[in-house]
């Protein structure tokens, strides 16, 4: 994690589902601590994001999917970035197994 940040990933609150009712009541069966705060959230993403832009990088953003959950926000270990290519991850939660493969929709990409 040196050398200069050229493209990033990411899945905002929205696209994870924080603003879907039916996904939000799931909160708890994620291990989150409280009911996420969907504004609040999605703020400080679009803010990270007007930065990440600032410093440089392009800035993806991960596609809508049905099997993505509220996990989805953190998309740090679903994927690693090589010299080499994308390694796919398989996140120890099972609601986070599919989101490698959509990691994986974006190599073609770079």
């Amino acid at each position: 994690m040196v050398g200069r940040l050229r493209t990033v990933l990411v899945c905002s609150p929205r696209i994870a589902g924080w603003n879907q009712a039916e996904r939000i009541a799931r909160w708890r069966d994620f291990g989150f601590r409280h009911r996420p705060n969907f504004l609040q959230a999605q703020s400080e993403h679009d803010r990270l994001c007007r930065e990440l832009e600032a410093a440089g990088a392009d800035v993806l953003e991960l596609l809508p999917a049905l099997d993505l959950s509220l996990d989805a926000v953190y998309v740090h270990d679903a994927s690693l970035a090589t010299d080499f290519g994308m390694i796919l991850m398989r996140p120890g939660k099972q609601n986070r197994e599919p989101e490698g493969q959509h990691h994986g929709s974006f190599t073609g990409r770079f």
